[in-house]
C-alpha cells in the first residue's frame, strides 16, 4: 500500500477512516510520503515506528540526505512546508533511520524512518513494514524520488510478492534479501533469502568499515527460499563485539544489503 497525501483536509478525513493499524498487523506493508507528518502518522503509528517528534509542526525543509545504502539523496523542487521531523537519537529498536535533514535545526533531524517489526504480521510473516518520509513527494527531485520508492518496493517490501506462496510467500520473479531475525540478536540469528532462479550466491557479514568478516554461503543455489544462520563468530570462530553489522547477498549480477545489530 501506498499513499500520498496532497489536500490536508480530504486525505486526512480519508486517513482516519482507513484502517491502518489493522492492515499492518495482518502483515500489509504501507509506504506514506506526505507533509503534515504528526497528523498524518498518529499516536499508534507514531509508537509503532519508534520515533519521538521534534521542532514545530511548520518546519520548512530542504535536502533529504541519505542515512540508508541504495537509497539516494533527494534535492526538493520549490518549498517543502509543514513538515513533521524527528529526533535521530530515539528511533526505535525495529526501525532505521533513512533519511535525515540537515544545516536546519539545532542538531540533525530525522525525514524517514523504517520501521520493520521482527515477526511480520499475521498473514505475512515477512509483511507489516512501514515506511513514512515527510514532505510533499511532488517536490523532490523526481528522478531521486522515483529511485528510492522503487529501491523501498523491492527491497524491503519485496514486490512483487507472490500470494500463492502463503504467509512465507516470496518475490516472484526478483532475488530478494529478508531482514535478519531476532534483530537486535544474540547469540545467533537467522537470514533468509529467496532466488527466482538458480544463481551463483555469496552471503557475508560485514563490519562498519566493510571488511567481510565471515561468510555464510558461497556456491551455486537452486531458485527458492534459502536460509542461513550467523552464530555471532568471525571465520575464525571467534566471537565478535557488539555493534551494527552488514550483511550482503551477491546473486550472479545482483546485490542486496541490510543491517542487524548484535546485543552481547
Amino acid at each position: 500500500m501506498v499513499w500520498i497525501g496532497n489536500n490536508y483536509n480530504g486525505d486526512l478525513d480519508k486517513w482516519y477512516d482507513t484502517p491502518i493499524v489493522g492492515y499492518l498487523d495482518a502483515g500489509g506493508n504501507l509506504l506514506l510520503m506526505t507533509r503534515m507528518g504528526q497528523d498524518f502518522v498518529y499516536e499508534a503509528l507514531r509508537s509503532r515506528l519508534g520515533i519521538e517528534w521534534a521542532e514545530n509542526r511548520e518546519n520548512t525543509t530542504r535536502r533529504a540526505t541519505s542515512e540508508y545504502p541504495g537509497l539516494v539523496d533527494m534535492a526538493r523542487y520549490g518549498t517543502q512546508s509543514y513538515n513533521a521531523v524527528f529526533d535521530t537519537s530515539t528511533v526505535g529498536e525495529n526501525s532505521t533511520l533513512l533519511f535525515a535533514q540537515y544545516n536546519i535545526f539545532p542538531t540533525v533531524r530525522g525525514l524517514g524512518v523504517w520501521n520493520e517489526p521482527p515477526g511480520g504480521g499475521s498473514q505475512r510473516g515477512d509483511g507489516a513494514q512501514f515506511v513514512f518520509i515527510s514532505g510533499r513527494p511532488y517536490r523532490y527531485e523526481h528522478a531521486s524520488m522515483r529511485s528510492n520508492c522503487e529501491y523501498i518496493l523491492r527491497n524491503f517490501f519485496g514486490e512483487p510478492w507472490d500470494p500463492s506462496a502463503g504467509a512465507g510467500g516470496v518475490a516472484a520473479d526478483r532475488v530478494r534479501l529478508m531482514q535478519n531475525s531476532p534483530n537486535p540478536f544474540g547469540p545467533a540469528t537467522r537470514i533468509a533469502f529467496s532466488l527466482p532462479r538458480a544463481a551463483r550466491v555469496h552471503m557475508g557479514v560485514y563490519d562498519v568499515r566493510g571488511r567481510e568478516i565471515a561468510t555464510l554461503a558461497d556456491g551455486r543455489m537452486d531458485a527458492g527460499v534459502h536460509r542461513v544462520t550467523w552464530d555471532g563468530a568471525d571465520a575464525r570462530g571467534r566471537r565478535v563485539a557488539s555493534g551494527v553489522y552488514y550483511y550482503r547477498l551477491v546473486a550472479d549480477d545482483e546485490m542486496l544489503t541490510r543491517k542487524m545489530v548484535l546485543l552481547r
